[in-house]
């Protein structure tokens, strides 16, 4: 298997060197991920939790889905691949939304984040189990509620805050 390879960023985007994703983890160097907010008709959430095999917060609960971007590739199609890897669902760029830029950082990881949304027809998904071990669909009030304990991964609370800011959410 080939070693997945990051791009290391600045606080400005801007790619300053290329290392492996062990070595971006062991050093807790600042990479990019996307992060796909996913809904229902009626506004649900869809919320996850991390599998217990995960390297950084496993078995916390995350919103929608997440997905580290490679070498090269793009903030969409990382997203676009979270989507197909986590849950088994294929999309284009025309189903998701993007929201805005998000930056987390704390002892573990630093990340520089694209937000997006994806409102889904049904609750129809098969998760991957060596990622996610649990789905649940929440209001976004539920979600407001949640963000409050110390079950969720903690960049948790500032996606969702940013996130229902651009989309209009009163929670």
């Amino acid at each position: 298997m080939t070693e997945e390879m990051l791009d290391v960023v600045d606080e400005d985007d801007r790619v300053i060197k290329v290392t492996s994703r062990d070595d971006a983890r062991r050093r807790n160097l600042r990479t990019r991920a996307s992060h796909i907010i996913i809904m229902d008709r009626k506004g649900n959430l869809l919320i996850q939790k991390r599998a217990a095999g995960k390297k950084i917060y496993p078995s916390l609960w995350d919103i929608g889905v997440g997905e580290t971007i490679q070498t090269g590739e793009s903030y969409e199609s990382a997203a676009i691949r979270g989507m197909s890897e986590e849950l088994n669902l294929t999309i284009s760029m025309k189903n998701i939304k993007f929201l805005c830029d998000y930056k987390f950082e704390d002892e573990i990881t630093k990340r520089i984040w694209k937000i997006y949304s994806c409102i889904l027809p049904s609750h129809d998904v098969t998760m991957q189990e060596d990622e996610i071990s649990e789905i649940k669909w929440i209001s976004a009030i539920e979600a407001a509620n949640a963000v409050k304990t110390k079950n969720f991964a903690p960049w948790w609370s500032g996606i969702f805050e940013e996130a229902m800011k651009k989309i209009g959410g009163k929670v």
